[in-house]
C-alpha cells in the first residue's frame, strides 16, 4: 500500500494507473472513502479532468452506495476524457452497474486495446466471470476465465 502511495504521488501516466488499482483493491486494502476519494482524483486529474475533486465522488461511491447515483452520471464525462476502456469497466464494476462495465470491456476488446488482457487473472473481474459477454472476451483474447460452472 505505501509503494503505491509513493507511486501515485509522481502524477504520472503509471502513477494514474496505480491510483486506478487502488481504488480496484481500495476495500480489500481498508482504504477509507476519503483514501479511495484522493485517488480517483489523483486519475482524473492526470486525465485532464477540469474538475477532479468532483469527479473523486466516484472513489467515495465505492464505500457509500448513496453516492453511487451520482457517481455512475460522471462515467460520460470521464468517458469523454479517452482514458482507457479498462478503467471505465473497473469504476462502472466498482459502482455496482455491472452490465456497463461490461459494455466498456467489451469496447476495449473490439478496440484491440491491451489492457483488457488482464481480465483473465484480475480479481476486479470476478464477479463477472459467469456473464456469457464476459465469457466471449476471454476466448476471443485467449486468456484464462476461471469460471467454472457447476457440474
Amino acid at each position: 500500500e505505501a509503494l503505491y502511495r509513493d507511486v501515485v504521488a509522481r502524477s504520472d501516466a503509471f502513477s494514474m494507473a496505480a491510483a486506478m488499482h487502488l481504488v480496484a483493491n481500495g476495500v480489500a486494502l481498508g482504504l477509507s472513502q476519503a483514501e479511495l476519494e484522493h485517488f480517483i482524483s489523483v486519475w482524473a486529474q492526470g486525465r485532464g479532468h477540469p474538475r477532479p475533486a468532483e469527479a473523486g465522488v466516484v472513489g467515495a461511491a465505492v464505500l457509500d452506495p448513496t453516492l453511487r447515483s451520482r457517481a455512475l452520471a460522471l462515467l460520460p464525462e470521464l468517458e469523454a476524457l479517452n482514458p482507457p476502456m479498462v478503467d471505465l469497466a473497473r469504476i462502472a464494476l466498482l459502482l455496482g452497474a455491472r452490465e456497463v462495465g461490461i459494455t466498456y470491456l467489451e469496447r476495449a476488446r473490439e478496440a484491440n486495446l491491451p489492457d483488457v488482457a488482464t481480465v483473465g487473472s484480475e480479481p476486479t473481474w470476478d464477479a463477472l466471470r459467469d456473464d456469457p459477454r464476459f465469457v466471449r472476451i476471454t476466448r476471443a483474447l485467449g486468456v484464462p476465465n476461471g469460471y467454472q460452472p457447476a457440474r
